[in-house]
């Protein structure tokens, strides 16, 4: 869900409807990237739960984009996170 409220929801954040492989990047307002998931034969979802940065540390409250990259096709967005 958008927004993903941490209180609320225990599952974290799913990204859905994806290729068999691919790339997903999440990065800050101002361009810095802090989780990057790389699939390969996944399964239609990928879940970032718990909500940390590549390196381990929680995501803070904030507006986050994604980019989610295959070989074919690119998709941007936003997600929010509230703690």
């Amino acid at each position: 869900p958008v927004p993903y409220r941490a209180n609320s929801d225990p599952n974290g954040i799913r990204f859905t409807s994806l290729s068999n492989q691919g790339t997903i990047k999440v990065f800050t307002l101002d361009g810095q990237l802090i989780r990057t998931f790389n699939f390969d034969n996944a399964p239609a979802w990928v879940e970032w739960n718990p909500l940390t940065s590549d390196g381990g540390d929680p995501v803070g409250s904030d507006v986050y984009l994604y980019v989610i990259e295959n070989d074919q096709q690119r998709k941007v967005g936003k997600l929010m996170v509230i703690r």
